[in-house]
């Protein structure tokens, strides 16, 4: 399960995913965003797995990549939030593979996130998680 929001006046993309992620989440969620009108890959962005249980491997997740590479999904800086060792490992190998096409950074707090990014992001996302 996912929460998508998209704020064109601050150029932000907020995606927040909460229990069991697999990577057909993950596919879904891109596609709906992508699909939204006011979806631009300028925009900045945030993907918050602080509350998720990522249930994909890591060749799931190069097939995700090279998606977004091919789609020419995204140019805008993007910050990804994730707090446990497997959500880090996979954020970590997703930085890897996209740090060609966009800025693209792993934190585990929302004050650090909203730092990199120069934008107050607890106004979108919780900070307590």
């Amino acid at each position: 399960m996912n929460d998508l929001n998209i704020y064109p006046e601050q150029r932000l993309i907020v995606l927040v995913y909460h229990g069991d992620v697999t990577i057909n989440d993950v596919i879904q969620a891109t596609k709906d965003m992508v699909a939204l009108p006011n979806f631009s890959n300028e925009f900045d962005g945030i993907a918050d797995y602080r509350d998720a249980n990522v249930r994909f491997t890591v060749k799931e997740l190069a097939g995700l990549t090279q998606k977004v590479k091919d789609d020419d999904m995204a140019h805008g800086t993007w910050c990804l939030l994730a707090t446990t060792p497997l959500e880090t490992a996979m954020m970590a190998f997703f930085q890897k593979q996209l740090h060609d096409l966009h800025p693209i950074s792993i934190f585990s707090t929302v004050a650090a996130a909203s730092s990199y990014l120069g934008c107050d992001l607890s106004l979108y996302l919780d900070e307590t998680k």
